[in-house]
């Protein structure tokens, strides 16, 4: 199975906090961007290189697709049906990025009867000073209305998105924001620290002293008290920054996680097909030129080697609970970790940082682990 990626991004107002290609004030672009999207389809589905992929999940990312006319998105959805394969359309789980602030019941409506079914809403926080912090333009009315219009127009599977660590939050505030979350009764929420990226406003301000993160006890403290309450609500965590009721995990980021093939369309989208990972242009211009003059607008392209493509996927296995089963990386790509990697698994296992189970058969990142992800799966890059 394959999964495809759209990038839609507009936006009305940029966030403090966000590295994602997007854009606020470029909304005269959206019907040509749209037409751009859908050639692009038909530019894949004619080059032969996903005729043996089958798709079981679309994801609508940005950006904030929740802008555009409820026609663009049902007329993308149609032509995605048409050109590419999705056998799997009983089962299929197409997803949409909204803010709150752009959430209209009627256009989800018409969205869920061209086959939407679920939406991960961007709330961020219910502390309207949290969100002042970040630079969002909804507040806490916002979101409890767009949850409304959610259910009312029949989507039985909402994520919500989560910030947390933020300048000044302490326990009680983050207590305080998940009391609220849960009184929303999402099926999934994806719950991230907050970090400072690079080339963003937030970044300025930090570089201006502005503001002083939290330190690395409060984040944890943080972090703790998210999987704490989280799992007490009924939420499982099932990769290290997503929690869902059962039956309810994100099927399209599962496939990243597990190694799958996936094509992504629109400017910065990014592909994996036949052993290699494309990237497509930035540029909303040089992307619909590129297009519309018939060629896939591609901006790199890295031919992956088994080695390579090994490596990869046992970093991304270890981000799911679950961990990477051994055997069938081995199976998969023709290499043993346990002999690949020596000693390291061994210590990374006695520091408290992983375990193994299944006999064996399985490894994954203790709780421990998780906590310090990045630092651990860079040893196995």
């Amino acid at each position: 199975m394959a999964g495809l990626y759209v990038h839609v991004p507009f936006c009305r107002k940029k966030c403090s906090y966000c590295s994602f290609v997007s854009f606020s004030g470029r909304n005269a672009l959206m019907k040509d961007y749209f037409q751009a999207l859908r050639k692009e389809i038909s530019l894949w589905g004619e080059s032969g290189r996903v005729q043996d992929l089958v798709f079981d999940s679309i994801y609508i990312g940005g950006g904030t697709p929740s802008l555009a006319p409820v026609e663009y998105i049902c007329q993308l959805l149609e032509h995605a049906f048409k050109v590419l394969n999705f056998k799997a359309m009983p089962h299929l789980e197409v997803t949409m990025e909204c803010n709150p602030d752009s959430v209209d019941g009627a256009r989800l409506l018409e969205l869920r009867k061209s086959g939407l079914n679920r939406v991960s809403l961007g709330v961020q926080s219910m502390s309207e000073r949290d969100l002042e912090f970040l630079g969002r333009i909804h507040g806490n009315s916002q979101v409890i209305d767009a949850v409304h219009a959610i259910r009312e127009a029949g989507i039985e599977n909402m994520s919500l998105d989560l910030i947390y660590s933020i300048p000044g939050q302490d326990e009680a505030a983050l207590a305080d924001c998940l009391a609220r979350v849960f009184d929303l009764d999402p099926e999934h929420l994806s719950c991230y620290e907050l970090s400072v990226e690079e080339g963003t406003p937030l970044e300025q301000a930090a570089r201006r002293g502005d503001f002083r993160m939290p330190s690395q006890e409060t984040r944890l403290s943080l972090t703790l008290l998210v999987e704490k309450e989280l799992r007490a609500h009924g939420y499982k965590q099932y990769e290290i920054s997503n929690y869902s009721r059962p039956g309810f995990e994100c099927r399209h980021n599962i496939g990243y996680w597990t190694g799958r093939e996936y094509v992504g369309i629109g400017c910065s989208a990014c592909s994996f097909v036949a052993k290699r990972r494309i990237r497509n242009l930035e540029g909303l211009e040089a992307y619909m030129n590129a297009v519309m003059h018939g060629r896939l607008p591609c901006d790199k392209l890295e031919e992956l080697d088994r080695e390579s493509m090994f490596r990869e996927a046992f970093v991304i296995f270890l981000r799911m609970n679950q961990g990477a089963d051994l055997h069938e990386l081995a199976e998969r790509f023709g290499i043993e970790p346990n002999a690949y990697y020596g000693s390291l698994l061994e210590q990374m296992v006695s520091n408290g940082l992983m375990y193994s189970f299944n006999r064996g058969r399985r490894i994954a990142l203790t709780p421990r682990g998780r906590h310090i992800a990045n630092y651990v799966l860079s040893h196995f890059v």
